[in-house]
């Protein structure tokens, strides 16, 4: 609950000068409906709209964080999730990204993101240390 109070508040003080000009529209670029993505934006744009006058977001569904980067540099979206591990290749234009996704800025951090790797049962890797001496990606 701190951290939607904290971001309302700082949607408030980003978007008080807009005021004037009537309720400013964000779209929030979210994720899959039904998945956890689409939860936590829709979640947040619901209690932003409700708690800070003037400001209306709508949670748009997307196919993911590729998606949401596309969105945010291309102005089709505001605000989107993003996640630790695309976010700073994607702003750096380091591959899979052809180019440098550098106009978006972080707000905060909802929840901490673990790996969890998977493999095939064929390769007889179990633990970390069968990492050993094979190739991981290439």
């Amino acid at each position: 609950m701190k951290m939607l109070r904290t971001m309302a508040a700082t949607a408030a003080i980003l978007l008080l000068g807009t005021a004037a000009f009537g309720a400013v529209q964000l779209n929030f670029s979210t994720g899959s409906m039904g998945g956890g993505f689409y939860a936590i934006g829709g979640g947040l744009a619901d209690y932003v709209t409700k708690n800070v006058p003037d400001v209306e977001i709508t949670a748009v569904t997307s196919g993911g964080v590729n998606e949401n980067i596309n969105r945010l540099d291309s102005g089709q979206a505001e605000l989107g999730l993003l996640n630790t591990i695309d976010t700073p290749l994607a702003f750096e234009g380091k591959p899979p990204y052809k180019k440098e996704f550098n106009k978006m800025r972080g707000m905060g951090i909802l929840y901490l993101q673990y790996g969890q790797p998977f493999t095939l049962a064929s390769t007889g890797i179990k633990t970390y240390l069968d990492l050993k001496g094979k190739v991981v990606c290439a």
